[in-house]
């Protein structure tokens, strides 16, 4: 199974990020996001991957350092 990576940077999570992501989870099912330095100033890691998990109807499964992995059936 791959698992596909993508980055969140500066802009941090807006509706082009999750609209991204969203359609990532469709096609691979899981993937490995990273939040940036640039992003991580101004929201904590766990608040941004429950937004995203929140907006795009999946669920974290971790979260490490900056990275946290989303799955969605």
């Amino acid at each position: 199974m791959e698992i596909k990576k993508i980055n969140i940077g500066k802009s941090g999570v807006n509706d082009s990020v999750i609209k991204e992501i969203d359609n990532l989870l469709r096609k691979y099912k899981i993937l490995k996001i990273k939040i940036l330095m640039s992003a991580r100033q101004n929201t904590e890691k766990g608040i941004m991957a429950e937004e995203v998990s929140k907006k795009t109807k999946s669920k974290v499964l971790s979260i490490r350092g900056s990275t946290f992995i989303l799955s969605k059936k």
